[in-house]
């Protein structure tokens, strides 16, 4: 089996599984906002569902983020969200502290480290 043999059966075996096309490409709105300050978990609270928000994500001892760009935020459960980027990539945030004037962090399982911040428009 070749590489685009293993592609097609990817795809397929997704379409079949959640009932949706694979797709890596984000929303090319998300493309035009850059990261602004960071977010409190009050601030995150108050935002309506699909919302923009930036997101940063790093696994301990990288220096380069696995996140690093605009997602809409989408309410699950209190003071749990999923962001999404338009693709069929989603991650879900739960802050460490549910303080209101405490920062955006989750520490993901003790892996990395993700925060959120304001989501500034460029157009």
């Amino acid at each position: 089996m070749n590489i685009e043999d293993m592609e097609c059966a990817i795809r397929e075996s997704f379409e079949q599984l959640f009932g949706e096309e694979l797709s890596f490409d984000p929303d090319e709105q998300l493309l035009h906002y850059v990261r602004g300050k960071p977010l409190t978990v009050g601030e995150l609270r108050s935002l309506q569902a699909d919302s923009v928000v930036f997101v940063t994500y790093r696994e301990n001892g990288e220096n380069e983020y696995r996140i690093n760009g605009a997602m809409r935020l989408i309410p699950s459960e209190e003071n749990y969200w999923v962001l999404e980027d338009g693709s069929s990539f989603m991650a879900d945030f739960e802050p460490v502290a549910n303080e209101d004037d405490a920062l955006c962090l989750d520490v993901a399982c003790g892996e990395g480290e993700m925060l959120i911040y304001e989501a500034v428009a460029t157009r």
